[in-house]
């Protein structure tokens, strides 16, 4: 018989036999800025299969990626590419200013949404082209390259 005092089992939260006595701590995803700069590593390894609409939209440009965070704060980031080919990727810091000729605007969800995606073309076409995503692009020949990306899904 159990006494009025002591908690049954059933009532207690379950413990990890590793760490008895703590909840178990779910691992943090990797921040966004990190996973997108994994995912320009397989980019560039494969610029082979890239489309050319979109290697011409990001062919020699300073991009800008203008992320909305679930926090609300923003994620910048420039892109320098060369060929088509991503030179160089870094986190811009507060107020720094870029002088893109492509821009990008988007959302966490979405960004996450195409990394994760096994098509991540058709994603970013798809999200592109449902307002998800917003580029801006300077120049004649890349918003001509801007309206071609949109049609490649």
């Amino acid at each position: 018989m159990q006494s009025q005092n002591m908690p049954s089992s059933r009532n207690r939260p379950a413990q990890s036999s590793a760490n008895p006595g703590k909840a178990e701590a779910k691992p943090k995803p990797k921040d966004l800025f990190s996973q997108i700069e994994k995912a320009v590593g397989y980019y560039n390894s494969g610029i082979d299969e890239v489309p050319a609409p979109l290697k011409k939209l990001a062919g020699n440009d300073i991009i800008l990626l203008d992320i909305e965070m679930k926090d609300g704060s923003k994620l910048q980031i420039k892109a320098v590419t060369e060929n088509g080919r991503i030179v160089e990727f870094r986190k811009l810091a507060s107020g720094e200013d870029v002088d893109a000729s492509v821009s990008v605007y988007g959302n966490e969800a979405t960004f996450r949404e195409i990394m994760y995606s096994g098509n991540p073309l058709d994603t970013f076409v798809e999200a592109l082209n449902n307002g998800k995503l917003d580029i801006e692009a300077r120049g004649l020949l890349k918003k001509g390259a801007l309206l071609a990306v949109r049609e490649l899904s």
